[in-house]
């Protein structure tokens, strides 16, 4: 693993090479090191499996939400059947936060990375989505529409939700 944390006060800090010791997750590891946030895993390998090394197709979606259309990115990689999907949020609306966002749209491509679609979104009266702020219940909502198409356009998966700051 390549990781990038960051710890309750200070700075960011990274680890290269992180051997998990045995019986330790991931998340079990970052708190051990004294850590409160696991931001992302840059590269490695994740359950014994290599990372997908691949360019991810990128498809633009429109998402039905409940106020209105919710302008959508959906990236993938490789043909075997996904297991995971992944949806990401974007930081607060009102700061300027977007789906191509560079936190968010490394998020998205670590989940491609590791083989799972990664679907980012922006909440509404972002982007070309449709709809005004709503103080955080209406994008909740516009979260919610997204989980909702992932669960119909891949059945039978796992969601991996994401976001950072606001989202």
């Amino acid at each position: 693993y390549l990781l990038t944390t960051k710890p309750r006060y200070g700075t960011v800090r990274a680890f290269k090479n992180v051997s998990l010791p045995p019986l330790l997750s991931l998340p079990e590891y970052v708190r051990s090191q004294g850590l409160s946030t696991l931001i992302t895993v840059v590269t490695g390998w994740c359950n014994n499996q290599p990372m997908n090394t691949s360019v991810p197709t990128k498809e633009a979606l429109a998402i039905a939400g409940p106020a209105g259309r919710i302008e959508a990115l959906l990236e993938a990689s490789g043909n075997s059947p996904a297991t995971r999907v992944g949806v990401v949020c974007h930081p607060y609306s009102l700061h300027q936060g977007t789906m191509i966002n560079k936190v968010v749209h490394t998020i998205a491509r670590a989940m491609t990375d590791l083989g799972v679609p990664a679907a980012r979104f922006n909440f509404r009266g972002v982007g070309a989505s449709e709809g005004k702020y709503a103080d955080g219940i209406g994008e909740t909502d516009d979260t919610l529409a997204v989980v909702r198409w992932a669960t119909e356009r891949y059945p039978a998966t796992r969601i991996w939700l994401a976001g950072f700051s606001f989202g």
